[in-house]
């Protein structure tokens, strides 16, 4: 993974840093002003479960865009991509490198962090929140909904599937650690796993 090197590379990547923000307060202030007034009222009502709803929503939107293999072809926009054939085995690799400056790495990094990319889908979320309130965006609520659904069946099948890999190696002695007893499949290849994290 590259890293900005020299002084120059630096001061670039603080101007896109501080252009993006710039951009996001703009845009953050021109959606206030079109929304007006109400759109503190409308928050201002938010209950506990409409709470938990909104933040599945985030939740499943951030995990979308920074892990699912769904949208790699997204974070393959932000890095070089290269193939290279490994020595010790022959195989071809495809592997992926951070640009050294620009909008490019901006976005590799923001890409990169869940932290970061929830704080914009929360954004995202809260003005279609409002645009529902406000009936400006009723098809926002139904998005929103997709999206707290999917987020909420993504933790249940993490749970569960800990759950379950708890189950089957409790008292048991495998003879290999990769292995499911329950299904005899190595668990680090599995073909249900979507994202580059690995998690079901």
């Amino acid at each position: 993974m590259n890293e900005t090197k020299t002084k120059e590379d630096l001061l670039n990547q603080h101007f896109w840093n501080i252009a993006f923000l710039a951009i996001s307060a703009l845009v953050f202030t021109v959606g206030m002003r079109f929304f007006g007034p109400e759109a503190a009222g409308a928050l201002a009502g938010v209950t506990p479960f409409q709470f938990i709803v909104l933040s599945l929503a985030a939740f499943r939107m951030t995990r979308l865009l920074v892990a699912d293999y769904i949208m790699l072809w997204l974070r393959d926009m932000c890095v070089n991509v290269k193939e290279e054939t490994s020595p010790e085995t022959g195989l071809l690799c495809v592997v992926r490198e951070k640009p050294l400056k620009g909008a490019r790495l901006l976005f590799a990094n923001l890409l990169g962090c869940p932290w970061c990319v929830g704080v914009w889908m929360a954004f995202l979320v809260i003005v279609m929140y409002i645009g529902v309130v406000l009936d400006v965006f009723p098809m926002g609520r139904v998005i929103i909904y997709i999206f707290a659904i999917a987020g909420a069946a993504s933790l249940i099948q993490t749970i569960v599937s800990g759950l379950m890999a708890q189950r089957a190696t409790d008292g048991v002695h495998l003879e290999s650690q990769n292995k499911a007893p329950w299904n005899g499949q190595d668990r680090r290849e599995s073909p249900n796993v979507c994202t580059d994290c690995g998690l079901k």
